[in-house]
């Protein structure tokens, strides 16, 4: 274990690196080394100032003989030098300590011009900046008790195929983690380029690093792999072409003891294709998941994300939970096999995980057929929920259901945009996903529950567009409404819009009917469902009777096929064709009529709640206060009437 201390105060330096003495670590003065050579050389003649050559040539021997130190140390050793990002054994130090230093100066234009430039990027290879105006022992002793001695083994493993560019890049990410306690394992599968021996390598610098090579089987079974291998209390993911903050391990770790968690995740930086980053994880998800129903939940809601690699599972956890191969998004499959299992689950806010989309040669990039798997892993997943947990968790399968369908159907859109795929290609999978996609929404209360739902309806459209998937056999489905044409329209408007109304849809039944003094309350009972504020409704009662001349209105019942979602500013996501409707004859008679207001013209139920409930409303109006069927005044609408079979006095 090497660690190095830096930072401009010479003095605070020698506190730390005396604290570490105290400790039993072997510190190595390299401030004192350099000062007595810079002595020598000042008494030889040499002018600090402009012989730079010499000076870098100082700096130089010194880097060697720490290099041959560090090589041949098999003990705690502290280096302490205040510009140590100059020189390369800073690359080779497993803990850097950053002592009161927010940019290096050494004080004179010669040392500034060498080593200003190299700092920025050294910064970020800091595992501990002190504060020393604050309790610097106690942040030190925290640190080596928790990082340095900590008890917990945490293995990590890093399933490789094809990924020398990025190895190197990931396994330091690894190595230079602030918790030290770590067994990584390097699992190479069947890799052609040069990662296998990368990996060897790696493995010489760092006797924590085990490597294993096997014929190539994918990810799923070199993560097992990973599992059988893994001998340490907790075990993390970590893909090869990624790499961790230097504070992962030690968040996620700290996160599991404190909260006594089974898994602890962190946030992830997502860097795409394109060059952008931006949070994986979602500011909605709660600190603490504890159990089957709130881990189901959270699952459901991507509150806890799919992904492994963002987490840090207790080994006893998953200790009988495998990867499956015929999935082909493993991760989901095996984050819901760990919450159906129970257990806590601690999330933090920080991002400490940099995950990259640009890696084609990843294990996780290719894509094929095998794509349709997952929806009908989707639907498997549905019907195991509702088998265990019966209508309890409906919701939640719903969810789990959708967010695997509409994942598909998000990767085949975007591979047909890169055109990997042409329009035509997986015709009936793609056809398959979208109708089974498109009847759980019809089929759902609330369509807006569901995570990114209109990015989703317009990969839909899109596709259709495309003609990747047949117009005409999309799933449709059939709504049943009710609309009632007020009085604010009169006797020739009233039968105008009912035939605009029989060329959108079917008319089923219709009526055309004068309430009498009930009129007031009718309108009251249609409009205090909800969605309305207080008293909205007694203002459209007095408007509808008092501003115009007659009391009749028009009640239809209607069939309507519906194909598509549009978005309502009053009531969200509703049946597009209902939308269209209900908007395309309010726009076309509102110009016609006095004293307009927002739905005195026409209401139209737009869900089956609705729909259910203002059938109660009519039934009750139109058998008449008493009970007796009484219509009021009819008047012919080339419709049929109403039918009296739909008024059962059994159903009232």
């Amino acid at each position: 274990m090497v660690i190095g201390i830096s930072g401009i105060n010479k003095e605070n330096n020698s506190e730390v690196a005396k604290y570490f003495e105290e400790n039993n670590f072997k510190v190595i003065d390299v401030d004192l080394i350099y000062e007595k050579l810079m002595q020598k050389r000042e008494s030889n003649g040499f002018d600090f100032f402009n012989d730079l050559d010499n000076n870098i040539s100082i700096l130089n021997s010194i880097d060697k003989e720490l290099m041959k130190i560090i090589s041949n140390n098999n003990n705690n050793l502290v280096i302490k030098f205040s510009k140590l990002e100059s020189l390369t054994v800073f690359e080779y130090i497993d803990s850097v300590i950053n002592v009161n230093s927010d940019k290096y100066s050494c004080g004179n234009v010669s040392d500034q011009i060498i080593f200003d430039n190299k700092l920025e990027n050294k910064k970020s290879n800091y595992n501990l900046e002190i504060d020393f105006n604050k309790n610097w022992e106690s942040q030190l002793n925290e640190y080596i008790n928790f990082n340095i001695e900590g008890k917990e083994k945490v293995s990590i493993v890093v399933p490789i195929y094809n990924s020398s560019r990025y190895l190197v890049r990931c396994i330091n990410s690894i190595c230079k983690q602030n918790y030290r306690n770590l067994e990584i394992i390097l699992i190479n599968d069947g890799s052609t380029d040069n990662s296998l021996e990368l990996c060897k390598m790696m493995a010489s610098l760092d006797s924590r690093i085990k490597v294993i090579s096997q014929e190539n089987k994918g990810l799923s079974e070199t993560r097992n792999k990973g599992l059988e291998n893994a001998t340490g209390d907790y075990v993390c993911f970590i893909d090869s072409d990624d790499y961790m903050e230097k504070d992962m391990i030690e968040t996620l770790l700290k996160n599991a003891l404190q909260n006594n968690a089974d898994v602890s995740s962190v946030r992830a930086h997502v860097h795409t294709r394109d060059g952008n980053v931006r949070e994986y994880s979602t500011e909605r998800r709660k600190t603490i998941y504890d159990g089957v129903d709130e881990a189901l939940n959270g699952y459901a809601d991507s509150e806890i994300s799919i992904a492994v690699w963002d987490k840090m599972f207790k080994r006893e956890k998953i200790k009988d939970i495998r990867f499956d191969k015929n999935v082909y998004q493993e991760d989901a499959d095996f984050m819901f096999k760990v919450c159906m299992d129970g257990g806590k689950y601690v999330c933090d806010t920080k991002a400490c995980y940099n995950y990259f989309k640009g890696n084609y040669n990843s294990i996780t990039s290719s894509i094929d057929k095998r794509v349709f798997n997952l929806s009908d892993w989707a639907k498997k997943t549905y019907k195991q929920i509702i088998e265990e947990y019966g209508s309890e968790h409906i919701l939640d399968a719903n969810k789990i259901l959708y967010n695997g369908l509409s994942h598909v159907l998000k990767m085949y859109y975007r591979d047909l945009k890169l055109k990997k795929i042409v329009p035509g290609q997986y015709k009936e999978e793609i056809q398959q996903t979208t109708n089974d996609l498109l009847n759980l929404l019809y089929n759902s209360e609330d369509i807006s529950q569901y995570i990114d739902i209109e990015n989703v309806l317009n990969v839909i459209r899109d596709l259709k567009l495309e003609k990747a998937i047949d117009s005409d056999r999309t799933a449709t489905k059939e709504i049943h409404c009710i609309g009632i044409l007020w009085n604010s329209l009169n006797k020739e408007q009233l039968k105008s819009a009912i035939e605009d109304i029989k060329e959108c849809c079917e008319v089923e039944d219709c009526a055309i009917v004068d309430l009498g003094r009930n009129y007031s309350d009718f309108i009251d009972d249609i409009y205090s469902l909800d969605n309305e504020f207080e008293g909205v409704s007694y203002l459209k009662s007095s408007s509808l009777i008092d501003k115009y001349d007659s009391n009749d209105i028009a009640i239809l019942y209607l069939k309507i096929n519906a194909t598509d979602f549009a978005k309502s500013k009053l009531k969200g996501l509703l049946y597009k064709e209902v939308f269209d409707l209900k908007d395309g004859i309010r726009k076309k008679y509102k110009t016609q009529i006095k004293n307009y207001a927002f739905d005195t013209l026409f209401h139209l139920t737009v869900n089956e709640k609705e729909f259910n409930y203002t059938d109660n409303v009519v039934k009750k109006y139109l058998f008449g206060m008493d009970g007796k069927k009484d219509y009021g005044r009819e008047e012919s609408c080339k419709c049929k009437k109403l039918s009296l079979d739909r008024f059962d006095k059994k159903n009232i």
